[in-house]
């Protein structure tokens, strides 16, 4: 079971190259290679999400309702809290395909770029991610991401993803004891975003990602 604080922002314009920049400016930044997620879509949910991720199954829900927070005069946004449980899926083919699964799903293409804080002490440490456990921390994360919307037990095509919608999204995600992210994520905002961060973002483009999906959803009906 993993618990989290966390804080996003969907565009399909906006400060992308000043996000960029930033992560860039990091020694310690780290780009991952591309992945597809595949997530079911529950109509007019902000709540909660279930989703196939590199073999597992997911499901997450919201332990805390979004609340409007400003760090600066330039950045404010939706904070919440998550649970998450994971476990791997034998035949995650299978499980696309299977009868009583919903019969559409959104399958996200995701290239991530991450920054990690530890946030351990009273002085927080910017670390490369992956580097050691942490038991208190922030990931920020910059994600270009493509979207497509079908049938569980058709996986899309390479040619397919010529098509999908474009996006990109920057987020804060903090992980500790379950009565703490709450606290850990205003730690790590206050420090990133009072410092050299260089974009303004607004709080009209803060979402949850199934509330993200799902209004992609009904845009797409």
């Amino acid at each position: 079971m993993y618990h989290s604080g966390e804080i996003r922002w969907f565009f399909r314009d906006g400060p992308k190259a000043d996000v960029d920049r930033w992560f860039s400016a990091c020694d310690t930044a780290v780009s991952e290679p591309p992945r597809v997620d595949s997530y079911v879509i529950l109509p007019r949910c902000a709540t909660a999400g279930v989703k196939i991720r590199e073999g597992n199954i997911e499901v997450k829900a919201q332990t805390q309702a979004a609340a409007l927070v400003s760090f600066t005069d330039r950045v404010c946004g939706y904070q919440d809290a998550w649970v998450k449980w994971s476990r791997p899926a034998s035949d995650p083919a299978a499980f696309l395909a299977a009868p009583t699964i919903p019969e559409r799903w959104a399958y996200v293409r995701k290239a991530r770029v991450l920054r990690l804080l530890s946030l351990e002490t009273d002085e927080p440490e910017e670390i490369a991610p992956r580097s050691r456990h942490l038991r208190a921390g922030c990931q920020a994360e910059k994600t270009d991401l493509g979207v497509l919307f079908r049938g569980g037990d058709d996986m899309p095509p390479e040619d397919d993803w010529e098509q999908a919608g474009r996006w990109w999204s920057f987020s804060l995600e903090a992980f500790g004891p379950p009565g703490d992210v709450g606290e850990l994520l205003v730690r790590a905002g206050t420090h990133w975003f009072g410092q050299d961060f260089p974009a303004t973002l607004h709080a009209e483009d803060s979402m949850s990602y199934p509330q993200w999906l799902a209004s992609l959803a009904e845009q797409a009906d």
